[in-house]
This record gives C-alpha cells, sequence and structure tokens, in this order.
C-alpha cells in the first residue's frame, strides 16, 4: 500500500483550519484597481443587457404599479439592481413562479448577498454544490432545497 509522506513544512488537514492569513500580504494598488474597472465593466454591460427591465417594464410584466414595484425592491422581495448613475433595473427572470416566491429566503440566507449585484452574481454564477447549474436554473427545475443549502454556503466555483 502506497503512502504518501508529509514534509514537517506542510500542514496537516487538520491544522489548515487554523492557518491565518499572512498579515503581510498585499495586493497592489494597480491590481486592486484593475479589479474595480472590471467590476464597473461587468456591472455597465451586465446593466444594458435585455433581460434587464425597468420599473415601468417591470410593473407592466407582473400587473402591479411602478410604485408596486419600487415597494417590492425596498422591501427585499424584488432584486432592483442600480447602475452608476443611479437608474434601477429588474432582472425579468425573478419574476417567473419558479424564483418570484423563494427570492426573499434566498437572500436572507445567501452569503454573498450582501448587496444586490452579489445576489445577482449568485444566482447567475455556476455552482459546483449545483452541479455546476447556476442557482437560477437549480430553481427553475424544481431544487429549492439544493439552492438554499447552497446559498448559506456560498457559491462554490
Amino acid at each position: 500500500m502506497d503512502t504518501v509522506s508529509q514534509t514537517s513544512d506542510s500542514p496537516t488537514p487538520a491544522q489548515y483550519a487554523s492557518l491565518e492569513p499572512d498579515p503581510g500580504f498585499r495586493c497592489s494598488d494597480d491590481f486592486l484597481q484593475h479589479l474595480r474597472e472590471n467590476n464597473k465593466r461587468f456591472r455597465r454591460e451586465r446593466f444594458a443587457e435585455g433581460d434587464m427591465f425597468t420599473v415601468e417594464q417591470a410593473a407592466s410584466m407582473i400587473g402591479q404599479t411602478a410604485e408596486q414595484v419600487l415597494e417590492l425592491v425596498h422591501s427585499g422581495r424584488a432584486l432592483g439592481l442600480v447602475n452608476e448613475q443611479g437608474e434601477l433595473r429588474l432582472p425579468f427572470w425573478q419574476f417567473y413562479d419558479s424564483l418570484w416566491p423563494h427570492l426573499p429566503t434566498i437572500k436572507a440566507d445567501c452569503v454573498s448577498a450582501s448587496e444586490p449585484w452579489g445576489l445577482l452574481n449568485y444566482l447567475e454564477s455556476p455552482s459546483r454544490g449545483l452541479r455546476e447549474k447556476t442557482p437560477r436554473i437549480a430553481l427553475e427545475q424544481g431544487h429549492l432545497d439544493d439552492v438554499l443549502r447552497d446559498a448559506r454556503w456560498g457559491p462554490t466555483f
């Protein structure tokens, strides 16, 4: 039987849990600026996609007034995203029956949903915990319990 030897410099699996980040580690300012610019570009591009409805379009889709849609966003029962100019858009797919009633629970359980863009990113990113499906697709296929479990643990890429 083959065994794997471990050097004294390698931590055991049990020791990994206690490892602290290197306090001297620091990303360069250029790298951080690069990440910020990529994030802004992603948000601009995503905001301009055809599935991002204005408040009025969303209201028409669900048979509500614009004021009622704004209340849904402010109460956390709908996902509203704001761009750099302060415009609000809503991904239309959230209003499907497979997602609509579960959005507040997912938002409450999702470790990466501290802000609306984080929740959108979670819902639209493939997760190993969902067999590489996005949470949105998993919900459309009826896997609410799997999505809630995945949301609690965070996305796994």
